[in-house]
């Protein structure tokens, strides 16, 4: 088993793990909130975010990717001095970069609120100097993660989303009461601000603390290039990753203000009403749908630079046809189950997380049932491209792993196209509207993956085992959703009624689906010896799975 092969998946599960523990911490944190502070100043908050995730894109898409693949180039030849050279050179652009952004999202922050139909600046200027912090803080995470060091990347996200939770909480929830539902807002985003600092203070003194034997290798390797060069190559892989990471958050920032244009003018709601719709779709099922992405993401992050350091190897192309089968399994493995889940569970998600009450918009009233069956609508929508999501995720980092950054980048650009079409063709339809946004994401979605997946194909030169791949994770999703369904019809009177009790069986119904479908996992042998091998405590997995006839022993 390769060494490289092993480390991939090691940082890969430290990422998934922190990754998923934040996003939990996540939920806490915006749940909750939205029960206290409202619908509307979440709607708020998720109109704003995403002009704020655009701007970070600069700084979080390409270059971070960029540094760790070159970091791991130069690590796979001994040379830890142009790895260092590589993380001097990016500290320098994304410093700049992070001071750029601020002011421009600072002093832009009146024009911004007038675009997007706010009636204050001060949640754009509360999340602003965010910017910087994570800028600075890319140039650390990248070089650790081209050195397969995953560790201070997890603890400074734990960081980020603790300090979030509690300022987020101390100052969205104290605006809110001192002010109104757009200063709540404000306090919300200023907690990021606050959260994002303090992962910096704590990347810079694990960095500190390294300094030591980071500068004791560097005596012992060759001299690198010129700093000039080096930013050259940086830039050449950086800047397509961060036009193709712009895309997404473009088009999230086009709906923002597209989608409340286009409903003003064709049907006359008033704002808080599409604030409200906003956050539904963009708060509610948003986190829920980012939840088992961040699996993909960290599987995502640890791809690259493998991927790069196997090609710098004599068995470099074998290598990376087996690290690309892993992860793509994986990225089905994980998508399948969410996406049933989501599409089957919707309602019952929906009831057991959120509360739901009667309210009046202008001349709209909605009452709960009604803004239930809006939102578990919506998540339906967006369950079929969770699976879309996670293969996009994963065939991006093998391509660009590869060398192949400009694949992913026109890809997704091909499906965000095809999204602002089909928005300015359903919104305005009476019979569809806000639901014409979610059809958008999926289609965008999943135009992307099958490209994404035909190029990998053609890079990777490998062929795709789709019983394996495809048929058998299918199989246990299959199982899943016949548990799934046959507990919501043995439980549809207790479910219908609501209250505590439904809470409780909805929670029950969720606990045995995924019991069942790592039953069906086992069942359908999804995962083979070499894959167990490679999970914490593969060994032992692979010792149990021997015991009940899963595999059969080595002869």
């Amino acid at each position: 088993m390769s060494d490289k092969k092993k480390s991939f998946l090691n940082g890969a599960f430290i990422l998934a793990a922190a990754g998923l523990i934040c996003k939990i911490i996540g939920a806490v944190y915006k749940i909750p909130l939205r029960h206290i502070v409202g619908e509307e100043t979440m709607g708020v908050y998720s109109a704003v975010y995403p002009i704020y995730t655009f701007l970070l894109i600069f700084s979080t898409s390409g270059i971070p990717t960029a540094i760790s693949k070159m970091v791991a180039e130069q690590r796979s030849k001994g040379n830890f001095n142009g790895a260092h050279r590589v993380f001097r050179s990016s500290l320098k652009i994304l410093t700049i970069i992070g001071v750029a952004t601020s002011a421009l999202m600072l002093i832009g922050a009146p024009a911004i609120a007038g675009v997007l139909k706010i009636d204050s600046w001060e949640p754009i200027a509360a999340i602003s100097l965010s910017l910087f912090f994570v800028s600075v803080l890319s140039a650390f995470r990248g070089y650790y993660q081209g050195m397969q060091n995953m560790n201070p990347t997890a603890i400074t996200q734990l960081v980020e989303q603790l300090i979030k939770l509690i300022a987020g909480f101390y100052f969205a929830i104290s605006w809110y009461n001192k002010y109104d539902y757009i200063m709540g807002a404000a306090g919300a985003l200023f907690g990021i601000t606050i959260s994002e600092a303090a992962a910096f203070l704590v990347i810079f003194i694990l960095y500190q603390k390294d300094k030591k034997k980071i500068f004791s290798r560097l005596e012992q390797s060759k001299i690198q290039k010129s700093s000039r060069l080096v930013m050259k190559r940086l830039l050449q892989i950086a800047i397509p990753m961060t036009i193709g990471g712009a895309v997404k958050p473009l088009v999230d920032a086009i709906d923002s203000v597209m989608v409340k244009s286009i409903l003003q003018q064709n049907f006359g709601y008033v704002s808080e009403y599409i604030d409200a719709l906003y956050g539904y779709l963009k708060s509610d099922c948003g986190t829920l749908i980012n939840l088992p992405t961040v699996l993909t993401v960290a599987l995502s992050m640890a791809l690259v630079p493998a991927i790069s350091d196997a090609l710098a190897t004599p068995n470099g192309k074998k290598e990376v046809r087996r690290i690309s089968k892993t992860g793509l399994k994986l990225s089905m493995v994980i998508g399948l189950p969410c996406s049933v889940g989501f599409f089957a569970m919707a309602r019952e998600i929906l009831l057991l997380l959120y509360t739901y009450e009667t309210k009046t918009y202008g001349s709209i009233t909605l009452t709960a049932d009604e803004k239930i069956a809006i939102t578990a609508g919506f998540l339906q929508i967006l369950a079929i491209g969770v699976l879309f999501l996670s293969v996009i995720q994963t065939a991006a980092g093998i391509l660009q792993g590869m060398g192949k950054v400009s694949i992913p980048v026109i890809n997704l650009a091909i499906g965000m196209t095809v999204k602002i079409f089909l928005n300015l063709l359903l919104i305005p339809n009476p019979k569809i509207g806000m639901t014409g946004v979610p059809i958008g994401t999926v289609v965008c979605y999943g135009i992307a993956a099958v490209l994404d997946i035909i190029f990998v194909r053609k890079h990777a030169r490998m062929r795709l085992d789709l019983k394996k791949m495809i048929l058998r994770p299918l199989g246990a999703a299959a199982v899943m959703a016949g548990v799934i369904y046959g507990m919501k019809a043995l439980f549809s009177v207790q479910l219908a009624a609501g209250g505590a009790l439904a809470k409780i069986i909805a929670a029950a119904i969720i606990l045995a689906a995924a019991i069942a479908y790592f039953a069906g996992l086992i069942l359908f042998k999804v995962f083979d010896r070499n894959d167990l091998q490679l999970m914490p405590g593969g060994k032992k997995l692979e010792k149990l799975f021997i015991k009940i006839g899963v595999i059969r022993p080595m002869e």
